[in-house]
């Protein structure tokens, strides 16, 4: 997906985008998942080209889900949620699977960190090439009150201002010579 951001900019359309709205996502994606989120990827890489970038996700797996929900929520809190963007940060916005979310009922909250008992599934296809699957369990779902998680459990919507610049922590010794 940020591939795609990226083609955007350089040339596939025939204008500039002045927003980019990533997903709907099936699927949450909640904590530590936006490190490796195509949908978070694709809204990081519209902000690296200035323009605001919105990932959006509707927060289930199950067999009977409806995007229109999430769409709903987004196009009528547009206004809103670009009033929260700043150059520094893109939205992640996670929507509780069920009947239209109450605008009244987002709140920001903070990532959490999810962890998986991951397991890897493979399979030579009959052209001959082996495919590989990673799936999971949730272990471990942080669960405090203001993390994103929690607030989607809850049944309400998270929305997380995530910076895009990497970060390094206080008093990292850059310049310095590796020992």
């Amino acid at each position: 997906p940020a591939d795609c951001v990226i083609l955007a900019f350089r040339g596939a359309l025939p204008f500039r985008p002045e927003l980019v709205v990533s997903g709907i996502n099936r699927g949450p994606n909640l904590g530590t998942d936006i490190v490796f989120s195509g949908t978070a990827a694709a809204a990081r890489q519209a902000v690296l080209y200035g323009i605001p970038g919105i990932a959006v996700s509707l927060a289930t797996y199950g067999p009977a889900f409806d995007f229109r929900p999430a769409a709903r929520f987004v196009r009528t809190n547009l206004d809103a949620l670009l009033a929260a963007w700043d150059s520094s940060v893109f939205l992640n916005v996670n929507v509780p699977a069920g009947p239209d979310p109450d605008s009244r009922n987002a709140v920001f909250a903070l990532p959490g960190k999810r962890t998986y008992k991951d397991s890897l599934h493979t399979f030579e296809a009959p052209d001959g090439y082996t495919y590989c699957f990673l799936t999971g369990d949730i272990i471990d779902n942080s669960g405090k009150d203001h993390e994103d998680a929690s607030v989607v459990e809850s049944g309400r919507i998270a929305l997380t201002k995530v910076l895009v610049d990497p970060q390094v922590p206080p008093g990292f010794p850059a310049g310095a010579l590796f020992p």
